[in-house]
């Protein structure tokens, strides 16, 4: 993912993930910081295009102060979705569940019958 500009009041991608954007939620009084999940990540995220969280004021000016905060927040969230698409992660699972019923001893490994 590169830079993109600021088009006709679209959202811009600085670097890695889209900017956090202020706005009210349909029917609620509160802020909330929304950023755009990228599409690769969105299948990870139940599809979602936008992740959100209430900055907890209805003043335009203190929201506005507590946006970045809530934008690093989203990314940690958007940066925990791309690791469990990173490849290692994938095998890592895909080795887990071919070990499903094996026990590790101190010195043996025995393999749990389906029975118990």
């Amino acid at each position: 993912m590169g830079y993109m500009k600021v088009l006709y009041g679209r959202a811009i991608q600085l670097g890695k993930y889209f900017r956090a954007t202020l706005n009210k939620r349909s029917g609620k009084k509160n802020y909330y910081a929304f950023v755009t999940v990228p599409k690769n990540l969105r299948p990870l995220l139940k599809g979602q295009r936008q992740i959100y969280k209430s900055t907890q004021t209805n003043d335009y000016e203190e929201a506005r102060d507590k946006l970045r905060d809530l934008e690093a927040e989203l990314y940690l969230k958007l940066d925990h979705a791309e690791l469990a698409n990173h490849p290692l992660s994938k095998a890592y699972d895909a080795l887990w569940e071919g070990l499903d019923g094996w026990v590790f001893g101190r010195k043996r490994v025995i393999q749990i019958s389906k029975r118990l």
